[in-house]
């Protein structure tokens, strides 16, 4: 059973990212995206049967490399839970 589907798209001449998922971190996204860690998050909608759909910023390059997450501090691992297989 398909878990998300992700693809860019031209908004208002941005590209950007968006995607459908049946379950996405948006506090992790934004507290991430906040620390500089992460593109910005510009919609999280709540859909029918437990879907959102998600857009966020495309950038150009590589924005996150797993050995930055130490950046973060001892409190993100405090509050949240990062997957590192679904980063980099």
């Amino acid at each position: 059973m398909m878990q998300s589907c992700a693809f860019t798209m031209n908004c208002g001449g941005k590209n950007v990212i968006g995607k459908f998922a049946k379950r996405y971190g948006e506090e992790v996204h934004r507290f991430c995206s906040n620390a500089g860690f992460a593109p910005k998050l510009l919609v999280y909608e709540g859909l029918p049967n437990d879907w959102v759909f998600v857009v966020m910023e495309q950038l150009r390059y590589p924005f996150i490399k797993p050995r930055s997450l130490g950046h973060l501090g001892q409190s993100m691992a405090s509050h949240f839970e990062l997957r590192m297989q679904r980063i980099g």
